[in-house]
């Protein structure tokens, strides 16, 4: 659980950055600055709010996903089986029968000692022992479907972001140059006019 809370800000930084391609870095940058080489506060402050959209779009899912993977996890561990016995069982397979025979009548066990001390009824334990026999194969699919679902729709949303986070920054590029080139011609058609009458 900790390793996980410590890799998924990593895993986000790392999307943010990879989902963003390196000339729409260059191109922020040379967005917060007019033609003449002046720096805009307003023009930076707009694609620093971009940047933040584009995280929360991020955000959003990820923690959707992080937190009914969390809660399910939790559950389970909790009301179906504890974490240490959740290991054991990862051990219990052999390929001499009666020594898998003996490992899982220890699993079971050990199942049990864990439950009743969590304050579970011996009824409801040996209901749980017996569904996670008969149904592990479809609590696994189950698992595989979910994060394949969660996967293929976090990698949709972030795609469909990072496009529309391209196509503004391209955007406001062509809105700031049309702006900047008007400005300049402005004045110079003030300079001119200026020359113009103290000339006359």
């Amino acid at each position: 659980m900790l390793v996980a809370l410590f890799l998924t800000p990593l895993l986000l930084a790392f999307l943010f950055v990879a989902t963003i391609p390196f000339s729409c870095w260059e191109m922020m940058q040379q967005n917060s600055y007019r033609l003449d080489g002046s720096f805009s506060q307003r023009r930076s402050n707009r694609e620093y709010r971009s940047l933040a959209a584009h995280a929360g779009n991020l955000l959003t899912p990820a923690l959707l996903i992080g937190l009914i993977a969390f809660v399910s996890t939790t559950y389970f561990f909790e009301r179906v089986m504890p974490f240490p016995v959740f290991l054991e069982s990862l051990t219990v397979w052999d390929s001499d029968p009666e020594t898998q025979d003996r490992n899982l009548e220890q699993l079971g066990r050990s199942h049990s000692e864990a439950m009743t001390e969590r304050g579970i009824s011996a009824e409801n334990i040996r209901i749980i022992q017996q569904s996670l026999w008969r149904d592990w194969p479809n609590v696994l699919l189950a698992i595989v479907v979910f994060f394949v679902v969660a996967f293929v729709v976090f990698v949709g949303m972030a795609s469909r972001s990072a496009a529309e986070l391209v196509a503004g920054i391209r955007h406001r590029r062509r809105v700031y140059a049309r702006a900047d080139v008007c400005a300049m011609q402005d004045a110079a058609d003030e300079i001119q006019l200026q020359q113009m009458c103290e000339s006359a």
